[in-house]
């Protein structure tokens, strides 16, 4: 997700996770790690709705200000309605631990 955001990914220690889960029984390892996955999809879908709603915001303000300026809208008006009406796009967490625990 960190790459997706073009944010610093954070430091991860693979072999401190496997002690953690270390000892547990694989059903419970794969509850948690749905649990973080499901989290994680989460923050995904608040960052993509925001950011929709910032564009929307956005298109808007530019729409208003061709108004006033007498300009044609058309090109926003068709952006606004694409992004208004685009399905939202599901960002996929990678499996990796999962498979670090099969």
């Amino acid at each position: 997700m960190a790459k997706h955001y073009r944010l610093d990914p954070p430091d991860v220690d693979f072999e401190r996770i496997a002690r953690f889960f270390e000892g547990r029984k694989e059903k419970d390892v794969r509850r948690e790690l749905t649990a973080v996955k499901t989290a994680a999809d989460e923050v995904n879908k608040e960052m993509l709705a925001r950011a929709r709603n910032i564009l929307l915001n956005a298109l808007n303000d530019m729409r208003t200000k061709q108004i006033k300026d007498c300009l044609p809208t058309d090109l926003v008006d068709e952006l606004m309605v694409k992004l208004y009406e685009a399905k939202q796009k599901r960002f996929l967490i990678s499996e990796a631990c999962h498979e670090h625990y099969r």
